[in-house]
């Protein structure tokens, strides 16, 4: 049976979270910065209709903002991430599985629900999110991620979709015209570098890329490029694209419970290696970190409990050690002894490329040293570990039926007697 995607994405996030609390700025054009100030990471729809970019340095159009009277707000991380939770935990009441792709973004799955009027359903959704927590929300439904995600961005452009619009109501025909509409560079996973490779050969749309040959895009573009393409086709390969995040987001339902402060560390270090060995791969630091734990809401008889912390990092920093020592520290303020733990996650936000320290000196000779681990673990399966890693006992996720690790761990070779 086809899967049923359904991408939800709070529009214009930093924005929204701000106008929840500054009534004027909901109908003045308003701008977010990003830290210290440096240059605009999120537009209102009225501040991106007098033209006004993404990336701009502030200073280079703070008067242009004075004249046309544009809300300039500061960025409030620990907002957004508090924001950002509440949206989350409203979305987990709407389906059974919820993979949180960054701080504003979810794909939902409505594999279960193909007997719902999935148009009327997500509206619900909509309103729900709207009345809870005052940010609004566009959804897409497709059978593909990358169709979600192209359904997203078309039914938060067009008002007459009423912020939502379900792929899966049209013919293959109907899917086509509006691919014939997409500039290729818009193509979830496509990216920047590839759109002007693909734009020197006229491929202008997503349409057209559809249409060259899958042997040539896999071998130009890569696995994710054919994946992308085949996605566009209908075809689900679940794709996991990694662009230029605004945030990186690890968490899991645990297999079964945990009630032990260090048992949940250590899968909290778990996370944290993983987060850490992404932001090295991509080239990019974090400022903030959020640490969530709940237990299973769907136990009724167990005393339920949920609680995140956000915290300001010592610095941008990409460092698994300098992540995880934030980590702890934010662990230690929300758990609560007495509860069982079903669910456990990290966030980061305030995400930039790397190597724009103040204080680099500081912390190249650290960078260096995990890259060097990352290199060790991509070829020994994770041969190296944060000490604290140790104590999470294998408590992540339901892997009972899991083959040992024959070739990349020493504790499972095979023995010859």
């Amino acid at each position: 049976m086809s899967k049923v995607y359904a991408l939800v994405d709070c529009n214009n996030f930093f924005v929204s979270c701000e106008r929840v609390f500054n009534l004027p700025s909901r109908n003045s054009p308003t701008v977010v910065l990003s830290n210290n100030d440096g240059c605009i990471i999120s537009r209102s729809q009225e501040a991106k209709d007098l033209g006004v970019k993404m990336g701009e340095p502030y200073f280079r159009v703070k008067d242009f903002l004075d004249a046309h009277g544009v809300k300039v707000f500061s960025s409030n991380f620990p907002l957004y991430a508090d924001m950002s939770h509440r949206v989350m935990n409203l979305l987990e009441e709407f389906s059974p599985g919820v993979e949180i792709y960054s701080i504003d973004e979810a794909f939902l799955d409505f594999s279960s629900f193909r007997t719902k009027d999935l148009d009327l359903y997500s509206k619900q959704i909509r309103g729900r999110v709207l009345q809870c927590t005052g940010i609004p929300i566009s959804i897409g439904i497709a059978k593909t991620k990358t169709l979600a995600k192209l359904a997203n961005h078309l039914a938060k452009k067009h008002k007459f979709y009423g912020g939502v619009l379900d792929f899966n109501q049209f013919s293959e025909q109907e899917r086509d015209r509006y691919l014939q509409f997409t500039p290729v560079e818009e193509v979830w996973g496509i990216g920047r570098k590839l759109s002007r490779k693909l734009l020197s050969m006229g491929v202008r749309t997503a349409y057209d890329f559809t249409k060259l040959s899958s042997r040539w895009v896999k071998s130009h573009m890569g696995i994710m490029g054919f994946r992308t393409q085949h996605e566009l086709l209908g075809i689900d390969c679940d794709c996991h694209h990694e662009d230029i995040r605004k945030s990186l987001v690890v968490s899991r339902s645990l297999a079964e419970t945990v009630d032990s402060f260090d048992v949940i560390s250590g899968i909290v270090a778990k996370f944290v290696h993983s987060a850490g060995e992404t932001l090295r791969r991509e080239g990019v630091e974090a400022r903030y970190l959020t640490v969530f734990i709940r237990t299973n809401y769907k136990a009724l008889k167990d005393n339920q409990y949920s609680n995140y912390a956000t915290i300001p990092l010592s610095q941008y920093t990409s460092s698994s050690t300098l992540i995880l020592a934030g980590a702890v520290s934010a662990l230690k303020e929300i758990y609560k002894p007495g509860f069982k733990y079903k669910k456990i996650g990290i966030s980061l936000a305030d995400i930039r490329p790397e190597g724009q320290q103040s204080n680099f000196l500081s912390s190249v000779s650290n960078l260096e040293l995990f890259k060097a681990i990352d290199s060790l673990n991509r070829k020994w399966k994770g041969a190296i570990k944060l000490g604290r890693e140790t104590l999470h006992e294998g408590r992540i996720g339901a892997r009972q039926m899991s083959s040992p690790s024959y070739t990349s761990d020493w504790n499972s070779l095979l023995t010859v007697r």
